[in-house]
């Protein structure tokens, strides 16, 4: 089978989005200034480091993006560890059982670090069942360039037009096209976000509405 499905993981494979929301209101009420939540839907799927750039510079703040992010990620990391009521959104594990099971290569590609992916992943034990891992640490531009999608190809020894790719945010979907690659908007894990979803292929709002048959029509052959 010469196919792949490539899977971001913040927003498609767990509801994380709140999280973050939650810490940066913390963050930002600690240096006694606002976040608005329309400015933080706009660096969805960007890379933590470059989040923090643009927050540095549009706030003026004092410190620096690595600082910044540094104290963020710790926070965050420690719930994901710690929150037991956190699981995969509705419908992942069943899609990934599904695509394993039609000898379809699976990656993840996400703007997060290898170790947050890392820890999401174990959390849910199902690292084991992805052929390939894309992190931010693994490019130079992040979304919405291609290149982690690109390499996430790569990886799996799959040519990009054979990718289909799930996405939540605006630039994952630019990332994802700008590659080469089929793209299916998912909007069930935080109510789209305030993201533009109309370069996709496909939009859905739960995963259960992805038939496979309809994705790859020659598993019907």
């Amino acid at each position: 089978m010469d196919k792949g499905f490539i899977f971001d993981m913040d927003g498609v494979i767990i509801n994380s989005e709140p999280i973050f929301d939650k810490h940066f209101k913390v963050f930002a009420e600690e240096h006694n200034f606002e976040l608005p939540h329309d400015y933080i839907d706009k660096l969805r799927g960007l890379d933590d480091l470059e989040i923090w750039t643009h927050i540095k510079k549009d706030y003026n703040l004092p410190g620096e993006p690595l600082e910044y992010n540094e104290a963020l990620l710790s926070r965050v990391n420690n719930e994901i560890i710690t929150n037991d009521s956190l699981f995969p959104e509705p419908g992942i594990l069943e899609l990934i059982a599904k695509l394993k099971k039609a000898s379809i290569t699976i990656a993840v590609a996400s703007s997060a670090d290898r170790n947050r992916i890392n820890l999401i992943l174990n959390k849910f034990k199902i690292t084991n069942y992805f052929d390939a891992i894309v992190s931010a640490d693994d490019v130079e531009r992040a979304k919405p360039d291609p290149a982690i999608y690109l390499l996430a190809a790569d990886k799996i020894e799959r040519s990009p037009k054979d990718c289909w790719v799930i996405e939540d945010s605006k630039h994952g979907i630019t990332a994802a096209k700008e590659a080469g690659m089929r793209c299916i908007a998912y909007s069930g894990a935080y109510e789209n976000a305030g993201q533009d979803h109309d370069q996709a292929d496909m939009k859905i709002k739960s995963i259960n509405e992805l038939d496979l048959n309809h994705l790859y029509p020659h598993l019907n052959e």
